[in-house]
């Protein structure tokens, strides 16, 4: 089994190699699409599961990839150019076209879009995994319903800190092999601390005034998978509940797979102001404060914070000073006096008495929260 794991970790740098923005430079479209399809065929490995098949569609909107049914679908804008394509639509949803009767659109470029197409192999690759171990719920709340619930449920916790982690890993690890700084290493360390976990968590929490929404989303979701209803629910609770009901009541009058299509599969990356959120609404109505500047706990770890089931560490670190920056982040900087590269360094940081996605290398995931992928995209994940 060590013999394994060790051809698994130097196979698995190889092929991360390949993201790096120098070498990506360098690829075609097919290659771009292997290095993708070797990522996840060594992360399925790894976990002990089948891989998913990885694909294409060209893509409208911000949205990076989806996974059904053992199925990962890159956006092949994103891979062939490293930008979102957003078709142009009146108010009546209709598409607009010019005097020839082509369909206009905007472009909208991706800052680091390298390391977010790795992101995305690991997200969807971990709702492949979910999938492969029965740990899928029947019910999910879809980004359209309320994105920072969305974010912030079970499932969808533990994908989006598996993909962020693994690239940040990934990315300190090609620096240090390297000996040089990656030319999008910060684009993407610096979006991944704007989309974190704990400013969703804030905006959620606040709005639904439940300083453990989270577990109030968990909770929902379980009852709901079991059949149970609670005599006296929270005020949250209702909330949550109304605004699955009002998701599902959605999909009943559209097009399920264009959900797949439309909605992204983790915020999207893209510092372009107002025209990032003219091509996807990826957080919402509200932008709440931001709460990391002096942390950069990019999925929300908080040794201050009880309310967040991600409360037990400052694992992510991001170092300010001095030579932290000269591979661009200590990633893993301050959990538990880690060692930064250990592999069994808890990526979300959340102690194992918390029960919230303690991933330890090739070890299962435990995970307490129901899990679903995609019901609002996909069906199997987003």
């Amino acid at each position: 089994m060590g013999n394994r794991n060790i051809k698994l970790t130097l196979e698995r740098n190889a092929i991360e190699s390949k993201f790096s923005s120098e070498n990506w430079s360098q690829m075609n479209f097919g290659q771009r699409l292997q290095a993708c399809r070797e990522l996840e065929n060594n992360y399925a490995a790894e976990r002990g599961v089948q891989p998913c098949e990885v694909t294409y569609e060209y893509m409208d909107g911000g949205t990076y990839g989806y996974q059904s049914n053992g199925v990962i679908t890159l956006n092949a804008y994103v891979l062939e150019e490293g930008n979102f394509h957003t078709l142009l639509r009146d108010d009546n949803n209709a598409i607009i076209r010019d005097e020839n009767g082509v369909p206009m659109e905007t472009t909208v470029p991706i800052n680091g879009a390298n390391w977010a197409t790795m992101e995305t192999v690991y997200h969807e690759g971990t709702h492949g995994v979910q999938e492969a171990e029965g740990r899928l719920s029947r019910t999910y709340i879809d980004s359209e319903a309320d994105y920072s619930l969305y974010r912030i449920q079970a499932c969808e916790r533990e994908a989006f800190a598996t993909g962020q982690f693994r690239t940040l890993e990934a990315i300190q690890n090609y620096q240090q092999s390297s000996g040089k700084l990656d030319a999008e290493a910060m684009n993407y360390t610096v979006n991944v601390k704007k989309n974190s976990y704990q400013r969703y968590f804030d905006d959620a929490a606040g709005r639904y005034h439940d300083a453990r929404i989270d577990q109030t989303v968990d909770q929902y979701i379980s009852d709901q998978d079991n059949g149970i209803s609670p005599a006296n629910p929270s005020e949250s609770y209702v909330a949550v509940a109304q605004v699955h009901q009002e998701s599902l009541q959605r999909l009943e009058t559209i097009d399920t797979s264009q959900i797949e299509e439309s909605e992204s599969a983790y915020a999207g990356f893209s510092e372009n102001g107002s025209t990032q959120e003219a091509a996807f609404d990826y957080v919402g109505d509200s932008e709440p404060a931001a709460t990391q500047e002096d942390g950069f706990d990019y999925v929300g770890l908080s040794d201050e914070s009880e309310s967040s089931s991600y409360a037990s560490s400052e694992y992510v670190g991001f170092s300010d000073a001095g030579a932290g920056q000269e591979t661009g982040f200590d990633y893993v900087g301050n959990y538990e006096n880690a060692s930064p590269q250990e592999s069994s360094v808890d990526y979300v940081g959340a102690s194992n008495d918390v029960g919230v996605s303690s991933y330890t290398g090739s070890a299962s995931i435990e995970f307490s929260g129901q899990v679903s992928s995609g019901a609002g995209a996909g069906m199997s994940s987003e």
